[in-house]
């Protein structure tokens, strides 16, 4: 870890020494003290804003994280998109075979009520030729 005493980051940063202190003093910058002497991190430095491009680089920094998160993300819809269309087939395979099962019920139902109507001769070809079919 990199570190600069108070004058140092003052003339890095472009402010006062006294600037320093007085965020060193508030809390907001953060110093470790180095044989009596105070010191500045340079993270602290970026942390806090102070140094040039520090923003620029901030921002990047976030940039590059939304654009990682925004690739996770859209690799998990086309996820959820594939699993979707995989449903939707799923049911309409399910609903057309549940289609084709009513119409054989019908199919069959009608065809016992004809034969109930039938007399007991022409039940027995007609059952016949069912048979045969």
């Amino acid at each position: 870890m990199r570190t600069l005493t108070l004058i140092e980051a003052a003339e890095v940063c472009g402010v006062s020494v006294k600037a320093l202190q007085r965020r060193a003093e508030r809390g907001t910058l953060s110093v470790v003290l180095r044989d009596g002497v105070r010191r500045v991190p340079m993270t602290s430095l970026e942390a806090a804003g102070l140094l040039p491009d520090a923003e620029v680089r901030g921002l990047r920094d976030e940039l590059a994280r939304l654009e990682r998160e925004l690739s996770t993300h859209r690799l998990l819809v086309e996820r959820v998109e594939r699993q979707a269309d995989a449903e939707a087939e799923a049911r309409a395979r399910a609903e057309a075979a549940a289609v084709e099962a009513r119409a054989a019920e019908r199919q069959a139902r009608d065809e016992l009520r004809e034969l109930a109507r039938l007399g007991w001769r022409d039940r027995r070809r007609r059952l016949r030729e069912l048979r045969e079919a």
